[in-house]
C-alpha cells in the first residue's frame, strides 16, 4: 500500500464517519418534529402517570379548587423542577398553551373544566414554548375540556 492509498483510505473513513453522524443528527431532528395526535400531551421522557393528572384523577379527590386537587394528587407539581436552575422560584401555569401566571392561578380554574394537568420540566418546556418562555421552574400545563390542543 502506498502513501497515497493510505491517505485515500483515511479520507474515505472520515467521510463515512461524518456521513453517519449527519444521518443520525437528521434522524433525531426528524423524530423531535413528529406531530402528535390531537389530544396527546407533550410529556417527559421519563413520563407516566407521575407527570399527568387526568379528569378521572381529579374526580377521585375531595377538592374545592384545582389547586387543592393538585396539592392532594401531585404536590411536586407545585415546586420548581429538580432540573431547574437554583434561581427558579417555582413552576409557571400554562392553560391551553398560554402563559397564565404562577401556581396560585390554579385556584381560579374550575375542576369540572379540566381535561388533564401535566408537569413539563424546564428543558422540555423551552423546546415546546421557546427559549423565552417563563418556565425556569417547569410548567404546570392545564388542558381544559373546551380546548383539545396538545
Amino acid at each position: 500500500m502506498t502513501r497515497n492509498d493510505s491517505i485515500f483510505s483515511l479520507e474515505r473513513a472520515g467521510l463515512v464517519a461524518r456521513s453517519a453522524a449527519l444521518a443520525l443528527t437528521i434522524a433525531c431532528s426528524a423524530s423531535l418534529g413528529t406531530p402528535r395526535p390531537e389530544g396527546e400531551t407533550l410529556q417527559s421522557a421519563t413520563t407516566g402517570r407521575a407527570t399527568t393528572i387526568t379528569a378521572t384523577d381529579l374526580q377521585s379527590v375531595n377538592a374545592a379548587t384545582t389547586l387543592d386537587a393538585v396539592r392532594q394528587l401531585r404536590p411536586d407539581f407545585l415546586r420548581a423542577s429538580p432540573r431547574a436552575d437554583r434561581n427558579a422560584t417555582g413552576p409557571a401555569v400554562y392553560v391551553n398553551g398560554m402563559f397564565t401566571g404562577d401556581v396560585s392561578w390554579l385556584a381560579l380554574i374550575h375542576l369540572a373544566e379540566v381535561r388533564d394537568i401535566s408537569f413539563i420540566h424546564p428543558t422540555e418546556a423551552r423546546f415546546r414554548f421557546g427559549p423565552m418562555c417563563r418556565c425556569d421552574g417547569g410548567i404546570v400545563a392545564v388542558q381544559t375540556v373546551a380546548q383539545n390542543t396538545p
